[in-house]
């Protein structure tokens, strides 16, 4: 009988044949995923903007690691969407300090983005519990940060209605002025 275990505990002998589902989850644990709200025509200039000083100086997660970017954000063939490399590096001793990462960011709907930070490896779930740990720890903190930096870069998306109600307040104070 399978008995419920935290997830990120390895299975018992005995749970083996229930713990294809289980491997099934771990394999989108390190997946880190992020709704950000910009234009779609400041969502080019917005991941420049932030990429791009990464590539010299890595962005730093706290006491526990940094994001090194490698490749900048650029636009995917044939595609709507955004993508980059990165690195992860944790601190202190261990075995593997870092992980390769593959950054994304894809529409999600109309004035909204998803950033998406997976991991290069061909099967994470084959990881140690540490590990595995371990970089959804940087992960999560590289997500939150990278989606910060993107929506502070960009300003915030306006409806059509809400513009074209600016636009006209702005010509009608141009004429009382005149």
């Amino acid at each position: 009988m399978f008995t419920a275990t935290h997830p990120l505990t390895p299975p018992t002998p005995s749970a083996r044949a229930a713990s294809a589902t289980q491997r099934a989850w771990l394999a989108e644990l390190p997946v880190q995923s992020r709704r950000i709200r910009v234009a779609d025509d400041d969502l080019a200039g917005a991941l420049a903007e932030v990429a791009l000083p990464l590539l010299t100086a890595p962005l730093v997660l706290g006491t526990i690691g940094s994001l090194h970017v490698i490749e900048p954000f650029s636009r995917e063939p044939r595609s709507s969407s955004w993508a980059g490399r990165a690195r992860l590096v944790g601190r202190g001793p261990r075995l593997v300090r870092s992980a390769r990462v593959h950054l994304t960011v894809g529409v999600h709907a109309d004035g909204v983005h998803e950033l998406w930070l997976r991991p290069v490896a061909r099967s994470p779930h084959h990881w140690g519990v540490r590990r595995l740990r371990r970089h959804i720890a940087l992960a999560r903190l590289a997500a939150d940060e990278l989606e910060r930096r993107i929506q502070a870069a960009a300003r915030p998306p306006v409806r059509p209605e809400i513009e074209a109600h600016l636009a006209a307040r702005q010509a009608l104070e141009v004429l009382r002025a005149a």
